[in-house]
C-alpha cells in the first residue's frame, strides 16, 4: 500500500461523519459516530504507523522550531 493511498484513505474517511452532521445532526447514529472514540483511535493508529515507518525527512527537519517545521514541508 503506497503512502499516497493511505493519505487519501485518511482524508476521505471523515466524509461520512461530515455527511451525518450535515444531513442528520440530531440522529443517534451521528452522535455515536461523531462523538465515539473508534474513528479517532483508528486515525491515531494510522498516523502513528506512518510516523514510525517514515523515512528520515530533509536535512534540518524537526517539530522543535519554525525553521524545522518549514523544512518538513520541502519534500513529500
Amino acid at each position: 500500500m503506497s503512502l499516497d493511498l493511505v493519505f487519501q484513505i485518511a482524508n476521505f474517511s471523515v466524509v461520512p461523519a461530515w455527511a451525518l452532521l450535515v444531513f442528520a445532526p440530531r440522529a443517534r447514529i451521528t452522535r455515536a459516530v461523531v462523538h465515539g472514540a473508534v474513528p479517532f483511535v483508528l486515525l491515531a493508529i494510522a498516523y502513528g504507523v506512518l510516523l514510525l515507518t517514515d523515512r528520515p525527512g530533509p536535512q534540518g527537519a524537526s517539530f522543535t522550531s519554525l525553521t524545522g517545521v518549514t523544512n518538513i514541508f520541502t519534500s513529500p
